[in-house]
């Protein structure tokens, strides 16, 4: 049996870095600096900061996108991120928003 050291590291909302046997997965994305987000109907207030800047966060190798219609999950910074890895996990149709550039 194989065993692997598993490493947590709570990031803010539903953003967290898993470190499994040498590789760093990133769970939803939310890494902008609080403040509001205007929508046409509402608006959106993150009211904390994550505890990491996405410049702080190091050699990501996954992210686990577990959908992209909410700032809390992917908000632009996530966003940005995004480019940046090598691969994403994500829904179906959160795949081909982000194959279109659609986000």
């Amino acid at each position: 049996m194989l065993s692997a050291e598993i490493n947590i590291q709570y990031i803010g909302a539903a953003t967290a870095i898993l470190e499994i046997g040498g590789l760093r997965f990133l769970t939803d994305p939310a890494l902008d600096s609080k403040g509001d987000y205007p929508l046409p109907a509402y608006t959106l207030r993150k009211l904390q900061n994550p505890v990491v800047t996405a410049s702080q966060l190091g050699r990501i190798d996954y992210v686990l996108l577990s959908h992209d219609h909410h700032l809390d999950n992917l908000d632009h910074t996530g966003q940005q991120l995004l480019t940046e890895v090598k691969t994403v996990f994500t829904t179906t149709s959160g795949a081909k928003r982000l194959n279109s550039g659609g986000l």
